[in-house]
């Protein structure tokens, strides 16, 4: 058996080998180059514990993970031993840089220790701040068209600014978030060409587009 042979192949290694040193220095470097080679899946293994018994991510969540000079943005599908398993979504990231999307991403583990993720739904969160700006020429009346910007998105978010309060109700037992502003915000900035509105409203963390396509 397995064991048996074990002991065999110790007895002629012994035999073979003159100097002990030798067999410890062998077994040394052989042990060290197994660690370097395991190292990421021992990692992967370990941010598997992490992630689910830290509750940061599950099954279904819109997370965003950062690598390099590259960013996915999409929902978790599965979370195995070693990976995390993401179905890439159209999001404005895809639209503005990736140009793709219905990928299947699939990030290690150890990721939570090394790389950014972020978690746009996490403990039940459903909506997520967005923002659009609005142009608007030195010549245009510009108390006019911010109000007029500034009815359009509140009428529009109204219903998902409700949800974000409730959200961050529930989430405030858990978190000291202090203060949290859900209602629609608007900034004006000045630009060379013109004047800038800034819109930011409560959306869909999952279709963010949608809303932001109709405003």
């Amino acid at each position: 058996n397995f064991i048996n042979i074990n002991i065999i192949f110790l007895i002629l290694l012994f035999a073979y080998i003159e100097n002990i040193t030798y067999l410890v220095t062998i077994l040394g470097f052989a042990s060290a180059g197994l660690a370097i080679a395991m190292k990421d899946m021992f990692m992967s293994m370990l941010g598997w514990c992490v992630i689910i018994f830290g509750g940061s991510f599950r099954v279904g969540d819109r997370v965003k993970v950062f690598q390099n000079d590259t960013t996915y943005i999409g929902d978790i599908i599965d979370i195995s031993f070693l990976r995390i398993t993401l179905y890439e979504e159209l999001t404005l990231e895809t639209y503005n840089k990736n140009r793709r999307s219905g990928r299947i991403i699939f990030i290690p583990n150890n990721y939570v220790f090394t790389n950014l993720l972020a978690n746009y739904t996490h403990h039940g969160m459903k909506t997520v701040l967005d923002g659009i700006d609005i142009s608007v020429t030195f010549d245009s009346n510009l108390d006019k068209a911010q109000e007029i910007v500034e009815n359009i998105v509140t009428r529009h978010a109204k219903g998902y600014t409700e949800l974000a309060r409730k959200n961050i109700a529930r989430l405030q037992h858990e978190y000291s978030i202090k203060n949290p502003k859900v209602e629609p915000r608007f900034f004006m900035f000045f630009e060379h060409w013109g004047m800038r509105i800034s819109a930011w409203y409560m959306t869909n963390a999952y279709a963010a587009l949608v809303l932001r396509s109709t405003i």
